[in-house]
């Protein structure tokens, strides 16, 4: 993604001139502009040419559990915006250039309250997926809503919606961890056990900035090259239904989960070659693509946080980003080997993680094709536990966005906020296929989701079920080549040679 100062250098000396007025103007009124990280300027880009798509939206819904004092969480509400400049910013084009603009009051972030308690449970979640799904004005703001429905004797129901652009999983959980300490001083009328945020997104702006400008992004670049040389071919998974011209982002979610037994049997595997659970689920999600495609060349992007600094651990922002992970599945290997080389590639990439996808984009330069997402078509990812005050009958602290399976099974205890997850559906797809994964109490879990202008619900099923037993045959054999690996449950091969024989 082209950096402010290149496009400043295509400006006429007029539109510079009348550029800088603007923001000596902006900046009098007391008003903030900072430029974008290169994630934000592709997210603000993708926004500008489709506004209406929620597939960047970012929305959790949670019942709460004890009695709330407005006056307290609007207060508190208050203080976490003024903690955190990103709740309080929109973004506007100079001269066609996006900069964020930081407000000095927070009186955008607000509790927005309805009266939902005449709907039933089906006319509720509508309206939630209606919400979750609602566009945002980046110009106009708020990029970060809060709704409080009353639902009657079923109590309230907190929707947080916020746009990729200003936040990411980790921030989303971040708010609400700080909310709770926030909310809770007010009702009791004592300081907050909160540390100051020691730096601000504008920081890791202008860290990315310098870091690609300099020895280190020229080297990023050159291993990047080299990594994804040579023709990048389309995966070729076969589809319900044709492509359409432009990708609309319309998905579904999928269940996926193993039971605990395979799932003890997945992390022993990981343990003897020295990988990591990811390396081993990764290796079997490229075998089941390699089946299903014959494809040997495979390409699956995945979800990095990119929290590795102390300082910007506190933060609210848009810092996850995407990595391509690359595997050779020529031969075809075991998938002993296949973990192997799953494992020596994914710690790689890893080691080069700090070129933004945006910018890898720019950098080859593919031919772009509007019906598919650039690079990538899939994506993998494990979903790691933001560390949040959770109770829970059993296992660790901590819980993935995405790993939300019960109402009961979890409590958010942030102190006089108490909190629990409330089911949600938010119906976009950004790649073709994307299993997120986590692990929670010994059990692997997750969903699988579709872009349900491809794929019907039961060919995703199969797709599940066929990773499931895929797994299972791999740890007990792992020294099989990929090829004999079965796909199918002895009830489906039987009614396969049933079929056959008829």
């Amino acid at each position: 993604m082209t950096g402010i100062a290149d496009l400043l250098d295509r400006l006429a000396p007029e539109e510079k001139r009348a550029l800088v007025r603007d923001l000596l103007l902006r900046r009098a009124k007391g008003d903030e502009l900072f430029p974008l990280s290169h994630g934000q300027q592709a997210m603000w880009f993708m926004h500008h040419v489709d506004p209406g798509n929620p597939a960047y939206n970012v929305p959790s819904a949670w019942r709460v559990l004890t009695r709330l004092d407005r006056a307290a969480f609007d207060g508190a509400l208050a203080d976490l915006a003024a903690r955190h400049p990103m709740l309080r910013t929109t973004y506007v084009a100079l001269e066609g250039i996006p900069f964020q603009r930081v407000h000095p009051s927070a009186g955008q972030v607000r509790l927005e309250s309805y009266d939902a308690r005449d709907l039933g449970e089906d006319a509720f979640a509508a309206l939630l997926t209606r919400e979750a799904m609602r566009p945002f004005d980046l110009a106009e703001g708020p990029v970060l809503r809060w709704h409080l429905y009353d639902r009657g004797d079923a109590g309230q129901v907190l929707l947080l919606n916020g746009h990729h652009i200003a936040l990411d999983a980790w921030s989303a959980f971040q708010c609400l961890d700080e909310l709770g300490v926030l909310y809770t001083a007010r009702l009791r009328g004592e300081p907050p056990d909160l540390p100051e945020v020691g730096a601000r997104y504008t920081d890791y702006v202008r860290r990315q900035a310098a870091l690609l400008g300099g020895p280190e992004g020229e080297r990023l670049a050159a291993y990047w090259r080299s990594r994804l040389a040579g023709p990048l071919p389309d995966l070729g998974l076969r589809t319900d239904r044709p492509r359409p011209r432009v990708r609309r982002r319309r998905g579904d979610r999928c269940p996926v989960s193993f039971d605990a037994e395979l799932s003890a049997a997945l992390r022993r595997l990981a343990d003897a070659e020295a990988a990591t659970l990811f390396v081993v689920l990764l290796a079997g999600f490229y075998t089941l693509l390699y089946r299903h495609t014959g494809q040997a060349d495979l390409r699956v992007a995945t979800p990095t946080a990119h929290r590795e600094q102390a300082a910007f651990s506190q933060v609210v922002g848009y810092f996850a980003d995407s990595v391509v992970l690359r595997a050779d599945l020529a031969g075809p290997p075991s998938f002993r080997l296949l973990v192997r080389r799953v494992r020596d590639g994914v710690l790689d990439a890893l080691d080069h993680q700090d070129l933004p996808f945006a910018v890898l984009v720019d950098l080859l330069n593919p031919e772009r094709d509007p019906s598919r997402p650039p690079l990538c078509e899939v994506s993998f990812g494990m979903q790691k536990s933001h560390r949040v005050r959770f109770r829970q009958a059993r296992g660790p602290e901590g819980v993935s966005l995405f790993g939300l399976r019960s109402a009961d099974a979890l409590v958010l205890d942030l102190g006089d906020l108490v909190l629990a997850p409330h089911p949600l559906s938010h119906p976009a797809s950004r790649y073709d296929l994307d299993l997120q994964l986590h692990e929670t109490d010994g059990t692997i879990a997750g969903a699988l989701t579709y872009d349900t202008d491809l794929f019907d619900r039961t060919t995703v099923e199969r797709l599940v079920s066929n990773l499931r037993v895929l797994l299972a045959a791999a740890v007990a054999d792992p020294d099989a080549p990929l090829s004999r690996l079965p796909m199918l449950t002895e009830e489906e091969q039987r009614l396969m040679l049933g079929w056959g024989a008829g």
